[in-house]
């Protein structure tokens, strides 16, 4: 199964960005199921998910710095 993630443009600001991905169709499905039953989409489930991610691994090794070239659009 191949997942779409979409983006926002504000101005021009780019929110977030866009990008596909893939998962089995069980971890799907069972996304899928988790995300409903937060109310949230499917997207904003792994955004979500990933903001977590990246604030637990900030808080154990600190902040990550980024350059102009980690947000530029490659």
């Amino acid at each position: 199964m191949h997942y779409f993630v979409g983006y926002v443009i504000v101005g021009e600001m780019i929110v977030s960005k866009q990008f596909s991905f893939r998962f089995d169709d069980t971890l799907y499905a069972k996304t899928k199921i988790i995300a409903q039953n937060e109310t949230r989409s499917i997207s904003n489930l792994i955004q979500h998910l990933c903001q977590k991610k990246v604030e637990a691994y900030e808080a154990q090794y600190g902040e990550i710095q980024l350059s102009d070239e980690d947000l530029s659009d490659q």
